[in-house]
């Protein structure tokens, strides 16, 4: 009995240790596990406890606005000629005159009288026919292309050359009936010069307003910058200079006369220290001395403008 009772007994104390060691095995299972757990809470609440700590942040100024200053529009310098020319017509009513002004640079100013009356043109005409001619014959071409001259033959090129340095009438005849005298008229009259007329050789009138304009354009594109150089070249050598250049010393002045009995004639391309105008004096029983008056009195007035 008693043996059997210790059996009894031994068996339910080893069950006891088993079940306490399994138990002791899982809190230490548990107990493991928890750390890493609780690990990572305490970094968690270690993190929390560390301040954050920010930069300062600058104040910013508002950006500021540059005013840009407005451009400076230069006030033209405006010359008022018209009271000279006629203060000048009304000091002189026994001679017929024509006049056109125009600048195309620096001050500005435009005037007038009587420009679109005719006048004979006499040598003036030799101006309007370098652009049919140029037009017609390259630089190149005159050099090699023969007038008539008289007895004699001349090339083109030295021809233009005379005609409107020396105002030679044999060559200007020659180019222009090299060119026809009738047909260059037409041309003319198609471009607007409408006041001049080549066509009649006893009446070849012209006007103090197309001879101007024709100016203006040979100054700017009527001819290409080779042609133009060359023309320009006689008309700054013109040695017929009592007239428009006496009028502005200091001035250069490429111009063109006209002188026949009774007409006395003088238009040009003038540049001053100001700037550059066009001009035309066309008169019936004026002289040279009195266009160099009229062109000084122009000049005074121009630079009297400041």
């Amino acid at each position: 009995m008693n043996t059997r009772h210790y059996d009894i007994y031994d068996g339910a104390s080893r069950s006891r240790e088993h079940i306490i060691v399994a138990a002791l095995v899982l809190l230490v299972i548990a107990a493991v596990s928890s750390v890493p757990i609780l690990a990572s809470r305490s970094v968690t609440q270690q993190a929390a406890q560390v301040p954050v700590v920010t930069a300062p942040v600058e104040k910013t100024e508002p950006a500021k606005v540059i005013e840009e200053a407005a451009p400076v529009v230069a006030t033209p310098q405006i010359v008022d000629l018209q009271p000279v020319l006629d203060t000048w017509a009304a000091g002189h009513p026994k001679q017929q005159w024509g006049v056109s002004v125009k600048s195309l640079s620096g001050k500005e100013f435009q005037a007038e009288l009587n420009s679109d009356k005719q006048f004979r043109s006499a040598s003036l005409y030799k101006l309007f026919l370098v652009q049919p001619l140029f037009a017609k014959y390259s630089l190149a071409q005159q050099q090699t292309t023969s007038v008539k001259v008289g007895e004699s033959t001349r090339s083109l090129a030295s021809c233009v050359d005379v005609m409107l340095r020396l105002s030679d009438n044999p060559c200007g005849e020659a180019v222009a009936g090299k060119l026809g005298w009738t047909k260059v008229s037409r041309e003319l009259k198609a471009a607007g010069y409408t006041k001049t007329d080549l066509s009649k050789a006893d009446a070849i009138v012209t006007s103090a307003g197309d001879t101007t304009r024709y100016l203006e354009q040979l100054n700017g594109a009527m001819l290409d910058e080779a042609s133009k150089a060359v023309v320009m070249n006689s008309l700054l050598k013109q040695k017929w200079n009592q007239g428009i250049p006496a009028g502005c010393p200091g001035c250069t002045v490429a111009n063109k006369t006209g002188s026949i009995p009774s007409i006395t004639h003088d238009a040009a391309i003038v540049q001053y220290a100001g700037g550059t105008y066009v001009i035309t004096i066309l008169s019936e029983g004026g002289t040279f001395k009195q266009i160099a008056e009229l062109t000084a009195q122009i000049q005074a007035a121009i630079n009297a403008v400041q």
